[in-house]
């Protein structure tokens, strides 16, 4: 990360799991977690609008969503080693929440929300746009809807329809968590975790086309 902070106190802050604040008594990453969600939206709309004029709103919608989604921005903070620099509390630690896909996308997103509050949006532009607009750059068209592609191909071999079913909600209102498990074809696959319920249906349907 180039960014250099004026306040590094919100890069701490950033990088606090809710574990370790309740344990330390002191803030979370989930409010900078909000601002950064909302950051991170409006840059990857932006970059998208100007790459692709042609596309009509559905593409560019559900390109935004498959970019900004959780398995992506993980993926992305595995890159970056991130779970090496998060603070987690004692029985986070134990359970190895550093590199669970919701903790490393909303440590990512906390980052951003982090450089936000100290720089602003041009600062987010300038630190994150060359990350999304190389991945950006790569497509020749909107992302695929994994949902869709699944369903396609069950009907087509004469199966069932996919059956995503809700485990379970987690998280405070404004940061809910749903986990779900996909049955289709004889398999369960899950649980995954979504700040939706159609981000963890689009999860669990991408990873039950990629173990076809």
């Amino acid at each position: 990360m180039n960014y250099r902070f004026q306040n590094r106190a919100l890069l701490e802050q950033a990088l606090t799991h809710t574990s370790f604040a309740s344990e330390a008594r002191i803030p979370s990453n989930q409010r900078l977690e909000f601002l950064g969600d909302a950051a991170l939206k409006l840059l990857v709309a932006e970059l998208l609008y100007a790459r692709f004029p042609d596309w009509p709103e559905g593409n560019l919608s559900t390109t935004l969503g498959r970019l900004v989604g959780n398995a992506h921005i993980a993926q992305l903070a595995r890159a970056a080693d991130l779970g090496t620099s998060l603070r987690l509390g004692r029985g986070a630690r134990s359970m190895a929440d550093a590199d669970r896909e919701n903790v490393l996308a909303d440590a990512f997103e906390a980052v951003i929300g982090a450089v936000y509050e100290d720089g602003g949006f041009e600062a987010v532009r300038a630190e994150f746009g060359p990350v999304f607009g190389a991945v950006i750059s790569r497509m020749d068209g909107p992302a695929e809807d994994p949902k869709s592609r699944l369903q396609e191909r069950e009907q087509k071999a004469g199966r069932a329809v996919p059956d995503y079913r809700t485990l379970r909600e987690e998280g405070r209102d404004h940061e809910r968590v749903w986990i779900l498990e996909l049955r289709v074809n004889g398999k369960t696959y899950g649980p995954v975790g979504g700040k939706s319920k159609k981000a963890a249906q689009i999860e669990l349907a991408a990873i039950a086309l990629a173990d076809a």
